[in-house]
C-alpha cells in the first residue's frame, strides 16, 4: 500500500464508519488501525518537495493539485475558508510549509500539519469576521476538546464554530480540535447525520462533546423507482432534493435550480434565452462519445422526453437522482446514463391549503467583449488603407485612400453617429411567473390542483417563452385494499418569434445603419458587397414566426393490496403522453432572404403519442430480524411520431404570410413517420438483516424494436 492509497483509505473509512453498525465499526477500526500503523511510520515526511506552476487558479484546485502530487490531504470547512479565491502560485521543489505560506500569505488562514493531514482554519484573531477587537480576542482563551459519537468513536471533520462569528475549525482524524475563543463564547458543533449542539464555554477550557445520530434523517424515505425505501436501507448511490430547495432557488427552467445541489449531477448551461438557457445534463460524466449521454427522466412514473422548462418547479415535491448501476439497473438499457425521478406534490386530507406565489425578474447582458466604437474603427481603417494604398497623394487627391471609404461610413463619421450593434440586438428582459395551487381532501380523497403562468423574455430582441400549465393529482381510496391515483398535466408552450443574428452583430462595423429614416429595419446596412458584412442582423425580427406546442401527460394507476397475503400488492400503472406541435415561418420581402426569393415559407407540423402499461408486483415483509422487499415488473411501451412539412417560394405578396401555400410559385413537401416499441421484465430483491447487513439484487430484460434482428432482447443486471 503506497502513501496515496493510505490517504484514500482514510477518506473511504471515515465515510464508511458513519454508515456501518457499531459491531462492524469496531472490527473494521482495529483492522484499519493495524494496517495504518504498519504503513504510516515511514509514509509521511515534512520534507516532501512540491512543484507548482499555476496562474489565476482557485485555491481549491491548488489544494487538489497538492493532494495529487503528494501524500498530503486537507481538512477544512469551505464555509470558513475561502477556497474559491483565485491565486498565482509558482514554486519549484519547495517544502509543504513554504508552499502553504505562499498560498495563504494574504489570507486569514492558519494551518497545522499532522503527518499527512493538513488542517486549515481561520486565524484566531479576526477583527472583521468576529466583530471583536484585537485586545478582546487576546483576552480570550484557548479551547481544546474532542468530538465523538454515541459509541465513543471520533467524528472526523465536524464543524466547531464560535457562535455569531466566522471563527472556527474542524476536528482532526482523532476528533480533536483547538480554538481561540472569547471567554463567554458559545460553540456550535455540527456534522451531517447528527443533531447539532451549542455549548457555553464559560469557565471551561477542555470540552468533550458527544453528538447524537439524527435517526429521523436515516428513516426518511426516498423514491427509488417502482417504490420507496428508507435512506438507511439503500445500497446504491441515490441523491434526493426536496421541494424546499426548489422553492428557495426559483428559476424559469427547473434544471437550473439543480446546479450545484446534487453531487455527480453535472449541468452545463449555455446562453441566456427566454426558456432558461440551453443545458446539457449528465450524471457522473459522459458514457459515450457518439451516442446520447442524457439521463432517463421519469415524471410521476411516466418517461418524460421534453424540455425541463415544461415542468413547473412549484409542482415538484422531490427529485431523486439514481447515479450508479445498482440504483439505475431497474430501468435497464435506458438507465445507462443514470435516472432522474421527478415526483410532484400530493393532496392533504387534513385541511384545504390555498397557495399563491409569484416572482418577477429582470435580466440584462453582461460581460460583453469590448468592441471598437465608430471613431476607433475610422482611425483603424484609415491607417490600414494608408498602408495598403498604392497611389501616391497629389494636390488634387491628397487622400487617395478615401476612395475606399463608403458613403455611409463617411456620412456617419461626419455626423458622429455610431451604432452599437450588440446593444441594438439585445434588451433588458422582463420575466414573470404566477402559480396558484389548491391542496386538500377528505378522509379517503386527496387532491392537488395547480395553475401556472409564465411569461419570460430573453435578452435577445423577440426572444420569448410563454407557458400555461394545469395539473391535477388525485388519490382516491375506495376501501382498505383498493386505491386509485392519477397525475395529469396539461400544457401550452409558446416559443414564437425570430431573434436577431448574434453572430453577425459582433461582425458589424459601427459605421453602418440598422434602420431606415422611417424606422423600418434596413436589409443592407452599408455598401459592402459581401453578405457577411452588410446583411442586417436585425432582419430576422421581421420574420413571421409561430411555434406553439400542446402536451398532455397523464399517469393513472390502480393499487391492490392483497388482503389474504400480508405484504403482497399489485399495481397497474398506465401512462399516456400526447404532444402536438405547429411551427410556421415566413420570410417576407422585408427580410434579407425573403427579398431575394419573393417570400419564403417553411412549416413543420407533427404530433406524437406515447403509451405505457406496467404490471408491478411488490412483496414487503419482516421475519424477526429479516426484512424483504421484492419487486417484479412486466411492462410494454410504444411511441409513434408523424409529421408533415412544406417549403415554398415566390409569392405574389406578403399579405397572408404563412397562410398562403397555394399561392407559392414553387412548393415542395415532406412527411415523416417512426415508431418505437419496448417490452421489459424486471426483478429486484432488497434484503436486510437486523438493519445492519444489506443486499440488493436487480436484473432487467429489455426488448426494443431498434435492436438488431438477432438480439431483440438484452439482460441488464
Amino acid at each position: 500500500m503506497n502513501n496515496k492509497s493510505i490517504n484514500q483509505e482514510v477518506h473511504s473509512f471515515c465515510t464508511f464508519c458513519k454508515k456501518t453498525p457499531i459491531a462492524m465499526r469496531i472490527t473494521l477500526l482495529f483492522l484499519f488501525v493495524l494496517i495504518f500503523q504498519l504503513q504510516a511510520n515511514d509514509s509521511y515526511s515534512q520534507n516532501t518537495k512540491i512543484s507548482l506552476d499555476m496562474e489565476n487558479t482557485r485555491i481549491e484546485k491548488v489544494l487538489q493539485s497538492i493532494e495529487e502530487k503528494s501524500d498530503y490531504y486537507f481538512l477544512y470547512n469551505s464555509k470558513l475558508i475561502d477556497v474559491d479565491k483565485k491565486i498565482d502560485i509558482h514554486v519549484n521543489n519547495a517544502t509543504i510549509a513554504s508552499v502553504l505560506d505562499k498560498i495563504f500569505r494574504t489570507e486569514n488562514v492558519e494551518y497545522e500539519v499532522k503527518n499527512a493531514q493538513i488542517i486549515l482554519s481561520p486565524k484566531n484573531i479576526n477583527e472583521n469576521s468576529s466583530g471583536l477587537s484585537y485586545e478582546s480576542r487576546q483576552a480570550g482563551k484557548k479551547i481544546t476538546g474532542k468530538v465523538v459519537d454515541e459509541n465513543g468513536e471520533a467524528v472526523i471533520g465536524a464543524n466547531v464554530v464560535e457562535k455569531g462569528t466566522m471563527n472556527g475549525t474542524v476536528t482532526d482524524i482523532d476528533g480533536n480540535f483547538s480554538l481561540q475563543a472569547d471567554n463567554n463564547a458559545i460553540l456550535q458543533i455540527s456534522y451531517i447525520g447528527y443533531h447539532p449542539q451549542e455549548i457555553n464555554i464559560a469557565g471551561r477550557t477542555d470540552i468533550d462533546i458527544i453528538l447524537e445520530e439524527d435517526l429521523k434523517t436515516l428513516d426518511e424515505v426516498v423514491v427509488v423507482g417502482y417504490g420507496v425505501q428508507k435512506k438507511s436501507d439503500i445500497t446504491g448511490a441515490v441523491s434526493s432534493l426536496s421541494s424546499r430547495m426548489l422553492e428557495e432557488r426559483p428559476q424559469i427552467n427547473i434544471i437550473q435550480s439543480l446546479q450545484g445541489a446534487i453531487a455527480g449531477l453535472n449541468i452545463s448551461v449555455t446562453g441566456s434565452n427566454a426558456e432558461g438557457s440551453s443545458s446539457a445534463t449528465t450524471i457522473r460524466g459522459s458514457n459515450s462519445i457518439t451516442a446520447s449521454n442524457k439521463p432517463l427522466i421519469i415524471l410521476d412514473g411516466v418517461p418524460f422526453d421534453g424540455p425541463w422548462s415544461e415542468i413547473n418547479s412549484t409542482d415538484v415535491q422531490s427529485i431523486e437522482v439514481l447515479k450508479d448501476a445498482s440504483s439505475a439497473a431497474i430501468y435497464g438499457a435506458r438507465g445507462a446514463n443514470g435516472v432522474i425521478l421527478v415526483t410532484t406534490k400530493r393532496g392533504d386530507a387534513d385541511k384545504l391549503n390555498v397557495s399563491y406565489n409569484a416572482f418577477v425578474t429582470m435580466s440584462k447582458p453582461i460581460n460583453i467583449p469590448r468592441l471598437m466604437n465608430g471613431e476607433e474603427y475610422w482611425k483603424y481603417k484609415i491607417e490600414a488603407l494608408k498602408e495598403a494604398n498604392t497611389v501616391d497623394p497629389t494636390p488634387d487627391n491628397p487622400e487617395p485612400w478615401m476612395a475606399n471609404m463608403t458613403d455611409t461610413e463617411i456620412r456617419m463619421h461626419e455626423q458622429g453617429n455610431y451604432t452599437d450593434w450588440v446593444d441594438a440586438v439585445t434588451r433588458n428582459a422582463f420575466s414573470q411567473q404566477h402559480n396558484l395551487s389548491f391542496r386538500g381532501g377528505a378522509s379517503k380523497t386527496k387532491y392537488y390542483i395547480s395553475l401556472n403562468y409564465l411569461n419570460s423574455e430573453g435578452v435577445a430582441l423577440n426572444n420569448k417563452f410563454e407557458r400555461y400549465n394545469f395539473r391535477i393529482n388525485l388519490d382516491q381510496e375506495f376501501n382498505s385494499w383498493l386505491k386509485f391515483t392519477t397525475n395529469t398535466q396539461l400544457g401550452r408552450y409558446n416559443r414564437s418569434g425570430s431573434s436577431p443574428d448574434f453572430g453577425r452583430a459582433f461582425l458589424m462595423i459601427p459605421l453602418s445603419e440598422p434602420y431606415n429614416e422611417d424606422g423600418s429595419v434596413k436589409l443592407k446596412t452599408w455598401e459592402h458587397s459581401s453578405e457577411a458584412f452588410n446583411r442586417n442582423p436585425l432582419s430576422n425580427i421581421n420574420e413571421k414566426n409561430s411555434d406553439v406546442r400542446y402536451k398532455v401527460i397523464t399517469n393513472n394507476a390502480i393499487d391492490i393490496t392483497v388482503p389474504w397475503v400480508k405484504g403482497l400488492s399489485y399495481k397497474l400503472n398506465t401512462g399516456f403522453t400526447l404532444e402536438t406541435s405547429s411551427w410556421k415561418n415566413y420570410k417576407g420581402r422585408d427580410t434579407f432572404q425573403g427579398e431575394g426569393t419573393n417570400g419564403e415559407l417553411n412549416t413543420d407540423d407533427w404530433n406524437s403519442s406515447d403509451w405505457m402499461i406496467e404490471n408491478i408486483v411488490s412483496y414487503i415483509n419482516q421475519f424477526g430480524k429479516h426484512n424483504i422487499f421484492f419487486t417484479g415488473l412486466y411492462s410494454a411501451q410504444s411511441k409513434v411520431r408523424e409529421g408533415v412539412g412544406l417549403n415554398g417560394k415566390d409569392f405574389p405578396n406578403d399579405v397572408m404570410y404563412y397562410y398562403q401555400p397555394a399561392k407559392a410559385g414553387t412548393i415542395s413537401g415532406s412527411a415523416s413517420y417512426w415508431k418505437q416499441n419496448h417490452i421489459s421484465q424486471m426483478v429486484r430483491l432488497n434484503y436486510s438483516y437486523d438493519s445492519r447487513y444489506l443486499l440488493t439484487l436487480t436484473a432487467r430484460r429489455d426488448g426494443y424494436s431498434a435492436f438488431g434482428d438477432d438480439s431483440k432482447f438484452g439482460i441488464f443486471p
